[in-house]
């Protein structure tokens, strides 16, 4: 690789980088600043997008865990609330309420601590359309606890009666060192349903927020073109660019010096 393609690949890491609009941004209840939001559209709650996310989570009551932590079942999201998307929903599986109550005290989401105590749950809604036909995009960000690099969570979509395709799967970790996710799927259609699946098979996983984003295109499918969580590797090549760019600038310096 030349000097000249390797820096450019640098900057081109380091744009995608620094690209995360203030807009939308929140300090989640872990104390956290989380600002990813979709580049393709304008976040927020109208005709064709909607916004709609979990900081602190409420339990439905009971029936709780068996080792009495809340049943995860929350239908008024606090995040972008009031959305355009009807009936939101986060709720735990039948099978995980059996071992354990995925709501914390804290009212975030934690797995639980016996080692079958898996995470399987759903979020779920109905995007808005202010059309027919088209096509409508779904983006779900999750982030883990300050510290906590979640890293083996897993995302599927109920194809049951809408075919959803995955264009992004994307995780990296913050400056605080949580772990974070960004799933993405289009499918054709308006007014589409909705069923995300998340799960692990680890226990003690403790996660601070979520974030759904839908928008409905009467074109096609629109997907978000910059990767809004950026690899740890392009970091590092971010670095690595700039710091050989400071380098070939002080030996220009010192060569124009010496002349």
């Amino acid at each position: 690789m030349t000097i000249h393609r390797f820096l450019r690949l640098a900057l081109g890491c380091l744009l995608v980088a620094t690209v995360t609009p203030a807009a939308f941004a929140i300090t989640t209840s872990g104390g956290q600043a989380w600002d990813f939001v979709p580049d393709a559209w304008t976040r927020g709650n109208t005709a064709d997008t909607s916004y709609f996310g979990w900081d602190v989570i409420e339990s439905a009551g009971s029936p709780g865990g068996p080792f009495g932590s809340g049943r995860l079942d929350d239908s008024t999201p606090d995040l972008g609330s009031p959305t355009t998307a009807s009936s939101p929903r986060i709720v735990q599986s039948t099978a995980s309420l059996a071992i354990y109550g995925h709501r914390s005290g804290s009212a975030n989401y934690y797995s639980g601590f016996p080692d079958n105590a898996f995470a399987d749950d759903a979020f779920s809604a109905i995007a808005p359309a202010g059309g027919s036909g088209g096509f409508t995009t779904v983006v779900l960000q999750v982030i883990g606890q300050p510290a906590n690099g979640v890293n083996d969570l897993s995302f599927s979509t109920d194809n049951s009666s809408v075919t959803w395709t995955r264009q992004k799967d994307l995780y990296a970790k913050n400056a605080s060192g949580a772990g974070v996710y960004w799933q993405e799927w289009t499918a054709p259609g308006d007014h589409l349903p909705f069923s995300i699946h998340m799960a692990s098979a680890s226990s003690s996983i403790g996660l601070d927020a979520f974030q759904i984003d839908t928008f409905w295109s009467a074109a096609g499918p629109v997907v978000n073109a910059i990767a809004a969580i950026p690899e740890p590797s392009c970091l590092a090549l971010s670095a690595a660019g700039l710091l050989g760019l400071a380098r070939i600038a002080g030996r220009r310096r010192s060569i124009a010096g010496n002349r």
